[in-house]
């Protein structure tokens, strides 16, 4: 439930971004808006959606579309594409804003670009859960002595690691860093 909520107000933010920062909208058939993207009427090319990918869609979908914490699900070879994002699917908003042109290169693109090979996870990041967070989520995540982590793939758990939340006690970056507190979040998802 939280997940869902939290990626239909990520993507609504999304579009809300989009729309706010100048993009000049074109009605289409339909009557909805449009992203107006200069040169739209250049031909689709994988090159052409691999530029929009990354300004638009990377920072939720990985940079190869195989996922990220944001949105785990790969959306590489995803079907109906053009549908997913102009209608929502899943709980997921809309994005109608996006040319049908714009759409067909980020497919483009995706459909050539490899996936990132996967990211062994260190053992410092096993010892690093161990010695933070074992004693109450147990060593898969799943509950101890206190609750089960419910957010492993969700930015928050940053935000409740350092400020707490109910049980759970802040967490400072003198104790635990940055870039610790991220090899802990990837240990999680790679054990589930």
């Amino acid at each position: 439930m939280i997940r869902s909520l939290f990626r239909h107000a990520s993507m609504t933010a999304f579009a809300l971004c989009l729309l706010v920062s100048g993009c000049a909208g074109e009605p289409s058939e339909s009557g909805r808006s449009r992203l107006a993207v200069q040169g739209d009427e250049e031909p689709a090319s994988a090159e052409r959606g691999a530029e929009h990918y990354a300004s638009h869609c990377a920072r939720c979908h990985g940079a190869d579309g195989a996922g990220t914490v944001v949105y785990e699900r790969s959306i590489q070879k995803a079907k109906g594409f053009t549908d997913l994002v102009q209608k929502g699917h899943g709980g997921l908003a809309a994005l109608p804003i996006f040319t049908d042109n714009l759409l067909e290169s980020i497919e483009m693109h995706l459909a050539v670009v490899e996936s990132a090979p996967e990211l062994a996870v260190p053992e410092k990041a096993r010892k690093l859960y161990e010695r933070h967070c074992i004693a109450c989520h147990g060593p898969q995540g799943l509950g101890g002595s206190l609750a089960p982590i419910t957010i492993t793939g969700h930015p928050a758990i940053a935000s409740i690691v350092r400020n707490g939340e109910g049980a759970m006690p802040p967490i400072p970056a003198s104790t635990l860093s940055d870039a610790d507190l991220d090899l802990i979040q990837r240990y999680l998802l790679s054990i589930r």
